[in-house]
């Protein structure tokens, strides 16, 4: 009995191991669950719209069927050796691995959900799941849990959604969660692979921030602010170019750049592309030339342009801060045929 318990733990270590090992680098998709404690083998396929998160939920049917398997063959008189055994399977996971009954209460609790929640093993084993729940959540939580139970429908299982979960100490976080359920015997469960993303959303934030104030600047710059791409499609159009040059954003956004120059300019604009392009050789980027643009209406005016770029990927942009000049005559020639 006892070679029994070990030989099936240390196989089981290596399987786990390896399904954990894998989902850390992989994507996948679908995957099917276990239905008893036998060895049927997860079956899974790619998929780019799932994440390497969900793979790792494989894993948690394995660890609790074997848990329950082998609790009805290890002897009464060993339980701390059995626990101690067992742990090792999932305590090396990063992320936190959590298993409840179909009443909700708490079956598997990994070193990650006791660093992560801030109760121990010892704490949260048999008591419900509500506990890490925050409170607006606990009737769609009882409410889903009573329908998966009676074999309808399911609204997260097998999604990897974003929640908030409860510490210890009271504090909610961000959290990313993928869900499944399987049965053993007649008895079903549910498993959740949990990662703490409160820096992700807290990077977010500071993104979404600055991304407000750099469009607020824009927008209420006096200057027009044109931004193009490698061909001299306009890409970005602010209130100001639209005042300078008569075309409404609607209008201007897709025309090409040298709508806004006069003639004798496109040829050495188009030059000027094809060079950067071919060599990265840009005359103009970083510096602040006269030239002359042309409005809607045809009209030329005299005009101070400062050019600059920068690549996204693969791609290189253009943005120009365009301001109203006086006519500087002669400069204007000077410098016109300079290009990008």
């Amino acid at each position: 009995m006892r070679t029994w318990h070990v030989l099936s733990l240390a196989g089981l270590t290596l399987v786990s191991v390896f399904f954990l090992a894998l989902a850390r680098p992989l994507v996948f998709g679908g995957w099917a669950t276990l239905v008893d404690a036998q060895a049927r083998v997860p079956s899974w396929q790619p998929a780019t719209t799932a994440t390497a998160i969900a793979g790792l939920a494989l894993v948690v049917p394995v660890l609790v069927s074997l848990r329950i398997v082998t609790r009805q063959r290890v002897s009464a008189e060993d339980p701390e050796d059995y626990e101690a055994e067992f742990g090792g399977i999932s305590q090396f996971a990063q992320d936190a691995i959590i298993s409840i009954d179909a009443k909700g209460k708490i079956l598997l609790w990994n070193t990650a959900a006791e660093n992560m929640f801030g109760y121990s093993y010892e704490e949260m084993y048999g008591e419900a799941l509500t506990k890490i729940i925050p409170q607006r959540y606990r009737d769609a939580h009882a409410q889903g849990l009573a329908r998966v139970n009676a074999d309808s429908e399911h609204h997260i299982i097998d999604r990897t959604v974003e929640l908030a979960g409860l510490r210890e100490n009271g504090q909610e976080f961000p959290l990313e969660l993928s869900l499944s359920t399987w049965t053993a015997g007649h008895e079903r469960y549910y498993g959740a692979i949990i990662r703490d993303i409160t820096e992700r959303k807290q990077a977010q934030e500071a993104l979404q921030r600055s991304e407000e104030i750099l469009r607020k600047l824009v927008e209420t710059a006096p200057d027009a602010v044109v931004v193009i791409d490698v061909k001299g499609k306009i890409l970005a159009w602010n209130p100001g170019a639209q005042h300078m040059f008569g075309y409404a954003d609607s209008d201007a956004i897709g025309m090409n750049v040298t709508a806004l120059m006069p003639e004798r300019y496109c040829e050495a604009h188009r030059a000027g592309l094809d060079r950067l392009g071919s060599t990265g050789e840009a005359r103009l980027v970083g510096k602040t030339v006269e030239l002359h643009g042309v409005r809607r209406d045809g009209s030329e005016f005299p005009l101070q342009l400062s050019l600059g770029t920068w690549s996204a990927g693969e791609e290189r942009f253009f943005s120009a801060v365009i301001r109203e000049a006086g006519d500087s005559g002669g400069a204007n020639s000077a410098t016109a045929g300079a290009g990008l």
